[in-house]
């Protein structure tokens, strides 16, 4: 479970697939993730619709699990996906 956090900070930037409670797969564009005094704290956007964010974050001053949260544009405040069990790096080999 540490490799989920440390991928999410060692990628920080780019497209990744996640995995929540081991079943649904996003695919996002990953804005930023730094580790802040009370936690994880990333954002990203859904690769195909602009009026979705997400944000990467764990609880108070926990460095896991990291969970993932969803808003939609309409929507006023964030709402929680799940526990992130999987990130996938994608990478353009060639």
């Amino acid at each position: 479970m540490a490799d989920v956090r440390m991928r999410l900070l060692k990628q920080d930037r780019g497209p990744i697939t996640v995995e929540v409670d081991d079943e649904w797969e996003h695919e996002l564009e990953l804005e930023g993730v730094a580790e802040e005094p009370d936690g994880l704290h990333g954002e990203a956007g859904d690769a195909e619709a602009d009026d979705v964010r997400y944000r990467f974050v764990t609880d108070d001053d926990e460095e896991l699990p990291v969970y993932l949260e969803r808003r939609h544009a309409r929507d006023e405040a964030f709402e929680r996906v799940g526990e992130v069990t999987d990130v996938a790096i994608e990478t353009n080999v060639g």
